[in-house]
């Protein structure tokens, strides 16, 4: 663990207790000035605050170190620069294959079948990032991905018409594209930036909320109303940082953290559908989608399903989803 400690020589020489500030240094790829990076600052705070001092986070927001890709390699590494961060399940992914399940292609309908996920499988994957070397302190759902273009695209079969842009870090979501039939273009989050302006992509699919944080709003005409996948993120912090914390600052943080898990999801859920209002209102037009043209996008995607999770070797807990979300679905509809 990075840490910068405060010498208290004096009150040593006196006889008194010596106290040191901790500095966690904290990763997320959210652009400084965003609602997501505000909310985390304000976690930040809270600890700084209830620990009087003694633990502060430092957080490098707007991808300053890096992609996610890359934040999560450093996380992984002995001499690494971060002691924690922010990360989407395409940076966790990087540090546990089966967080491929949140992401895949049709997985979640709805929210209420995302918190039925979240709460039972919560210890399942404390347990993964464990094995990792992190600790796990709670989600922060971003919300559903929509397919932002330059055409009209209603549908799985006019999506695949079009090349359609993937993060390059998000090796499962390009996977699961090119198994669905689409046309993939994939560069880094900075290059989409650059690309838009030119015209060089006519389709990408993004949570609204990104697209207002990255200021790609201006670079799209028309959003699906197709729920193309769902994007959850989770807060960690390497083992070895968690463990050089007093005890009473591990018990800080996981109660703060814990607090505000709850907070964040509900409040960044809420920014993302808010997103999809304020792009309508700038004059993003919104393409409906028919329940048969949904029906056929779930059963496309879980038709290659099987083949997506032996690919990465993630069989049994995509079984699991998927049966677990089956069931849930069986019993709504007998409702």
């Amino acid at each position: 663990m990075r840490l910068a400690w405060l010498s208290a020589l004096p009150l040593l020489l006196l006889g008194g207790l010596a106290r040191g500030e901790t500095v966690l240094r904290l990763g997320s790829i959210s652009p400084e000035g965003s609602r997501t990076m505000r909310d985390l600052r304000s976690l930040a705070k809270e600890i700084e605050r209830l620990s009087g001092g003694e633990l502060r986070i430092r957080w490098f927001g707007g991808g300053r170190l890096g992609d996610e890709k890359a934040m999560a390699t450093d996380l992984l590494a002995k001499d690494g620069r971060l002691d924690g961060g922010l990360l989407s399940d395409v940076g966790l992914q990087h540090v546990a294959p089966e967080m491929r399940t949140w992401a895949y292609p049709g997985m979640f309908q709805d929210f209420d079948e995302v918190d039925h996920v979240e709460s039972a499988y919560r210890a399942d994957y404390g347990e993964v990032f464990q094995r990792a070397g992190l600790v796990f302190l709670g989600w922060a759902h971003i919300g559903f991905k929509y397919v932002f273009s330059q055409a009209p695209i209603r549908n799985l079969a006019e999506l695949r018409q079009y090349p359609t842009w993937f993060w390059s870090d998000d090796e499962g979501g390009r996977k699961s594209a090119e198994m669905l039939g689409l046309k993939i273009v994939h560069s880094s989050l900075a290059e989409l930036v650059a690309d838009l302006p030119k015209g060089k992509i006519q389709a990408w699919v993004f949570p609204p909320m990104g697209v207002l944080d990255f200021g790609l709003s201006g670079h799209a005409r028309y959003v699906s109303q197709l729920r193309y996948s769902f994007v959850t993120a989770g807060l960690v912090l390497r083992q070895d940082a968690f463990n050089a914390l007093p005890e009473s600052h591990r018990r800080l943080v996981q109660a703060v953290f814990h607090k505000w898990e709850r907070r964040l999801m509900k409040a960044w859920r809420e920014e993302n559908e808010r997103a999809l209002r304020v792009l309508g209102i700038s004059g993003v037009v919104n393409m409906p989608v028919t329940d048969q043209e949904r029906e056929e996008f779930f059963q496309a995607a879980g038709a290659q399903r099987s083949g997506f999770a032996r690919a990465w070797g993630i069989e049994p807990m995509m079984q699991r989803f998927t049966d677990d979300l089956q069931a849930l679905r069986d019993l709504r509809r007998r409702r």
